[in-house]
């Protein structure tokens, strides 16, 4: 076999270290796809944790102010006589009831009328 001139030697050359990086790129895809997935799985790892210990954290800053709270308000009722309220008074719900105990339903139409008369000239 006949020595092999110089430009044939570096076609060779070149043409091996174009394949090799080839297969070097295909690696470091492949490792870059596969580190993207465990990257990913761990950084939802960490946020879940984090939200967790978050949500703890507040839950349970929730409840002692609740509880807290809470206990202010028995002290304040143990404190504070219970509201009384005054003989023959009634709740706010009921009715309001003509001087007869019937209801006139013309609360609306009297309103206006004492309006109207406030409201003309003397």
């Amino acid at each position: 076999m006949p020595p092999m001139d110089f430009n044939t030697a570096i076609t060779i050359i070149l043409a091996a270290l174009g394949v090799l990086l080839t297969a070097l790129a295909i690696m470091v895809g492949v490792a870059a796809v596969w580190g993207y997935g465990s990257i990913k799985e761990e950084a939802r790892k960490i946020a879940s944790e984090i939200a967790t210990q978050v949500s703890t954290q507040t839950a349970d800053k929730t409840l002692a102010e609740y509880f807290e709270e809470r206990s202010l308000s028995d002290r304040i009722r143990q404190v504070m006589p219970p509201a009384t309220v005054p003989p023959g008074s009634r709740p706010i719900t009921e009715p309001i009831e003509s001087d007869e105990g019937q209801h006139t339903g013309k609360g609306k139409e009297d309103a206006i009328n004492a309006a109207e008369a406030s409201s003309k000239p003397e």
